[in-house]
């Protein structure tokens, strides 16, 4: 079950980062006291909705797919008339340098989960046309969900900005 409430924390993120949430919910990490993913019916409700809109099973384990959706059912009606919080864990992390931000996500588990946000429209494009197929994320306008080590990531956000400071370097000198 323990295994199922961690994927659940995850689903429930990503379901509500493709809704409506803001920039600003994610840079004051509001969006963890959020009630679709901090109140226990509300996770399962989103995660429930959002399962084929989202492809959620692609974020899943391939062996645990089947038993996590009959558990989320069985919870579903277990929880119709009851209710608890249970607000994900994070560390909010910063390199001013880049002016990078991110959140990692439930760092007491093995699996590494990322939230890195705050940036340019064009850099998650030079991120997103440069990310290896075998990586689990999910992008936004301004942030990109990574489910893996974030060695690569790192490294394609670095080329990112420094491309990015280039070109409005070169702006800077054709106007001149």
């Amino acid at each position: 079950m323990d295994k199922y409430i961690k994927i659940l924390k995850k689903l429930s993120i990503l379901a509500t980062l493709s809704s409506t949430t803001t920039e600003s919910s994610i840079l004051s990490g509001s969006i963890f006291t959020d009630t679709r993913t901090s109140l226990y019916s509300r996770m399962l409700e989103i995660v429930n909705k959002k399962q084929f809109t989202l492809d959620l099973n692609r974020f899943i384990p391939t062996q645990d797919r089947p038993e996590f959706w009959v558990w989320v059912t069985d919870q579903l009606e277990e929880y119709a008339t009851k209710d608890m919080y249970m607000n994900p864990s994070y560390i909010s992390k910063t390199d001013e340098t880049l002016g990078v931000y991110w959140y990692q996500l439930e760092p007491q588990y093995d699996e590494p989960q990322y939230l890195y946000y705050n940036m340019s429209p064009s850099i998650i494009n030079y991120i997103l046309q440069r990310i290896p197929f075998n990586v689990r994320f999910m992008p936004g306008k301004f942030y990109i969900y990574w489910n893996a080590e974030p060695g690569i990531l790192v490294d394609l956000i670095i080329k990112g900005v420094k491309r990015e400071q280039k070109n409005e370097q070169q702006k800077k000198i054709s106007i001149s």
